[in-house]
């Protein structure tokens, strides 16, 4: 349960991250496999520590690693320019702290979809929409009220149900 979980949470972004490097589905879907075959093979050795950035780092850095082989792999059977520019422009956007933010924002987002996910089928169908038009569309909370038929303090409660449970 706990690797379906894992599974659900981090495999689209991984995906996601790997097809953003420009690689073609089945290459992004390769380094995927590849960086959770890494997970399975090292997760014994790995050693928690009190927050949770450290386990997103330590997934990061596997992701870049694989990233990185892949795309040397592949700079390998193809003719590459030569120019140096790009392998210096490749190590800014890879290294780790060029890389933070964006990883961050990419699991957030893919917790945010898995959680909501989970959440959507514990509300009502109104509930959510109230929700999700005035939260993450930001549609003004009067013209949602007003399309849903609800007033606007019905919308204020709705977001606050969907934000206990999320």
């Amino acid at each position: 349960l706990a690797w379906a979980q894992f599974l659900e949470i981090y495999e689209p972004m991984l995906f996601q991250l790997a097809s953003c490097w420009g690689l073609q589905e089945a290459d992004a879907r390769e380094v995927v496999q590849e960086t959770l075959l890494a997970v399975v093979h090292s997760i014994g050795s790995y050693q928690p520590r009190s927050h949770e950035r450290a386990f997103r780092g330590w997934l990061a850095t596997i992701t870049r690693r694989k990233l990185v082989d892949h795309l040397g792999k592949r700079d390998r059977q193809t003719q590459g320019t030569g120019d140096s520019r790009v392998h210096q422009w490749l190590d800014q956007q890879m290294g780790p702290g060029a890389s933070a933010s964006v990883w961050d924002w990419h699991v957030k987002q893919q917790v945010f979809r898995w959680a909501s996910a989970g959440v959507r089928k514990q509300v009502s169908e109104q509930t959510w929409q109230a929700f999700y038009r005035t939260s993450i569309q930001n549609e003004p909370i009067d013209s949602v009220a007003s399309d849903l038929g609800i007033r606007p303090g019905m919308v204020y409660v709705a977001r606050s149900r969907v934000m206990s449970r999320l």
